[in-house]
């Protein structure tokens, strides 16, 4: 049996638990015609709000739909702009050395 990951508040797992060579998440078996569905994108979307504001639970399908959804744009992302160094991106420091 693997080792388990610590639980975070609202009993979240951290990213890095699951994490494989490129994937954190496998969700290929999820069909893309779901995810595209304006009203099942809704319903995720107000339950991810319910989870967040009141802690209901999250269902185990809509957490997976929303990681292939957030899957889905991080590739688009690194596709069209490539890897990011996000110290160039930061200010310069204004503590002198």
């Amino acid at each position: 049996m693997a080792p388990t990951a610590p639980m975070l508040q609202f009993g979240l797992i951290p990213p890095f638990a699951n994490r494989t060579m490129h994937r954190m998440n496998d969700t290929t078996a999820i069909s893309p015609d779901l995810l595209d569905d304006p009203v099942l994108r809704e319903a995720d979307a107000q339950a991810v709000q319910d989870f967040v504001a009141n802690g209901a639970p999250l269902d185990p399908a809509v957490r997976t739909r929303v990681r292939a959804r957030a899957d889905r744009a991080r590739e688009a992302n690194f596709r069209r702009i490539g890897p990011v160094n996000i110290e160039e991106l930061l200010p310069p420091s204004t503590v002198d050395e």
